[in-house]
């Protein structure tokens, strides 16, 4: 049975995934009104745009959502987009891995998040910003670091919060080089609003969040009914300096390139006034990948990884008000727990004494840099 499910992995995972995504097809929240607003962007009716604070998503994820809606009845998705995204975002899930045993687990766990329905259940484009934080970090560990700043500035076009974890490029050793490659990343963030701000009608700095009574800013500061962008910077401060605290930490290690952006959406989602299971996607995503493409040593680190990684983000989004401070902290007690197992696993490996390379000077071998 092991060896035929095996054997169709990449042909059954995607095509449950289809299945489930046709049958739980729904209309996700503020997809259509995005949708419009990108209408108006792609018309030239730039001063409208933002008129309204209430829309506080970024340029490139307005577009994307018109284009989304392209063939949907009534507001709503098509099911048959659903089921295609559903099933090739699983399948792409799959290829990420390193041996089928973890196929099977990573396309496992893919199918939960979509058997919830998450991340339909909120703002699917912002899937895209935990794989441009991922592709960032990619692009400069290869010394692209303008093409790093380019993905991560289009990660903030799609939502101003991704910006918060633009010290992910810390990870890569090379201090000043990860500055620059951050500050210009920021400017081009900043460059993608600009035409709106010069319309003299852009108002996403004027918005209000109501505080949710079970989130970690209503613990701080009860009396607070609703948050600005006072309370954001506050909340960018902490996400950042944590972000950019591990990187730094773990720079130069596989767990920091993967799991520095994994911080970043945790700390985001635990310090955030307003609580959405869908803010959890982003963790989601990146703790699937971080599955899928770190060398685990020992079996137990791979189940603790699943476990904390993939499934616990996953269950806390299902479970309504979604447990931000205290699913955060455990999150982060899972990496720390993955980061110590596997740390004490390589410092107990033996060590194997590499031998010289030996050449022949006509009369006996000598060491070949004698």
């Amino acid at each position: 049975m092991t060896a035929l499910l095996l054997r169709v992995r990449r042909l059954l995972f995607p095509a449950l995934a289809a299945l489930i995504g046709w049958f739980t097809a729904l209309e996700p929240p503020d997809l259509y009104r995005f949708g419009q607003f990108g209408v108006q962007l792609l018309s030239g009716h730039l001063d409208r745009v933002y008129a309204d604070s209430w829309n506080q998503a970024g340029p490139l994820q307005l577009v994307l959502a018109r284009l989304l809606l392209i063939g949907s009845p009534d507001r709503a998705l098509a099911p048959a987009t659903i089921a295609l995204i559903d099933a090739a975002v699983v399948l792409a899930a799959m290829r990420l891995c390193r041996d089928r045993r973890t196929e099977l687990i990573v396309g496992a766990s893919a199918l939960l998040w979509f058997a919830l329905p998450q991340p339909w259940n909120g703002h699917p484009i912002e899937m895209l910003i935990a794989l441009g934080w991922l592709g960032a970090v990619a692009l400069h560990r290869r010394g692209s670091w303008p093409a790093a700043a380019i993905v991560l500035a289009l990660t903030v076009a799609i939502a101003p919060w991704a910006i918060l974890a633009t010290p992910v490029v810390l990870a890569v050793p090379g201090f000043w080089r990860a500055v620059r490659t951050g500050t210009l990343a920021v400017l081009l963030a900043i460059g993608c609003y600009l035409p709106f701000a010069f319309t003299g009608h852009f108002h996403l700095f004027d918005h209000q969040w109501m505080v949710n009574p079970f989130s970690a800013v209503h613990l701080i500061a009860p009396g607070l009914n609703n948050a600005g962008w006072s309370v954001r910077l506050v909340q960018a401060i902490i996400t950042s300096g944590g972000c950019a605290a591990f990187a730094w930490w773990q720079r130069g290690k596989p767990a920091g390139f993967y799991l520095a952006p994994f911080v970043a959406g945790v700390l985001r989602v635990a310090t955030d006034p307003v609580i959405f299971a869908y803010y959890w996607t982003s963790v989601a995503v990146i703790g699937v990948i971080a599955v899928a493409r770190l060398d685990w040593r020992r079996p137990v680190s791979l189940w603790i990884a699943v476990a904390g990684l993939c499934y616990l983000p996953w269950a806390l989004a299902a479970s309504g008000r979604g447990g931000p401070l205290l699913g955060g902290l455990c999150c982060l007690l899972v990496v720390g727990v993955l980061l110590g197992v596997e740390g004490r696993h390589r410092r107990a490996a033996p060590v194997t004494p590499i031998e010289p390379r030996m050449r022949d000077d006509g009369r006996h071998a000598v060491p070949a840099n004698a």
